[in-house]
């Protein structure tokens, strides 16, 4: 098919595409305006709003009402063949992304039968449940609910848990192990209510939902249920090799 041939809305979302990947436009800075890019490109209006929308739901750029439309971060990738360390620690030590964390609410909780089935735990046995807010560059991206056996976890409820509080380092100081993930199970889901507003999206916004074990040796520590706003991050499952 030749360039004639792909309509001009297609054309348009493949240039400005092009020029927010090679850093021509660069994230958090505006975009021509609807006319300017109108006149640049000889199209109507009508064509650039299609172009831009592509480019919306594709989460290259996003629009502030009433100020104009940005280029958005790049969407943070991550490897889920990867067993290495957990899902979030390894984010801490990446030099161009800054997460932090928010403490929630953590409690006593007895293990339900799904929950402890999870964890090769008994129905009822007591666990520590733990639910924090994740940022990055201090935009909220996740939330995460996670439940702890209590040999583990019990002694989080006798020492004061600080924000950006990481159960990773945790792990590393109190049982002197490097943690590890195991499974983990990527859906789909959409966030409603108070953690919609938590996330800062609308009702109804698509999350990535994954639910994940994590190990200290072969033993499971943690199962964590994860929503991940869907315009933040992407995810790779790279090739097994037989």
């Amino acid at each position: 098919m030749t360039l004639n041939n792909v309509p001009l809305k297609y054309q348009i979302y493949e240039q400005l595409r092009t020029s927010i990947v090679k850093g021509v436009f660069k994230p958090g800075e505006m975009l021509p305006s609807e006319a300017e890019l109108c006149t640049r490109f000889k199209v109507s209006r009508t064509t650039i709003i299609s172009a831009l929308q592509m480019l919306q739901n594709d989460s290259y750029i996003f629009r502030k009402q009433g100020k104009g439309t940005y280029v958005a971060q790049p969407k943070i990738s991550r490897d889920l063949s990867s067993s290495k360390t957990r899902f979030f620690g390894m984010m801490e030590s990446e030099k161009d992304i800054h997460p932090s964390t928010q403490i929630l609410q953590i409690r006593t909780e007895l293990l339900d039968s799904a929950i402890a089935g999870e964890l090769d735990a008994q129905p009822n046995e007591k666990a520590v449940y733990l639910k924090r807010l994740r940022l990055i560059d201090d935009v909220p991206v996740a939330i995460t609910w996670s439940y702890m056996l209590w040999q583990y976890g019990a002694r989080l409820l006798q020492i004061p848990l600080q924000d950006n509080f990481s159960i990773t380092n945790y792990m590393r100081t109190e049982f002197l192990q490097e943690p590890t993930s195991g499974t983990i199970r990527l859906t789909v889901e959409n966030v409603y209510g108070s953690d919609a507003r938590l996330l800062e999206v609308a009702d109804g916004f698509t999350c990535c939902k994954t639910v994940s074990t994590s190990y200290i040796g072969d033993k499971k520590f943690e199962l964590a249920y994860t929503l991940m706003r869907a315009d933040k991050f992407e995810f790779i499952i790279k090739k097994i090799d037989y």
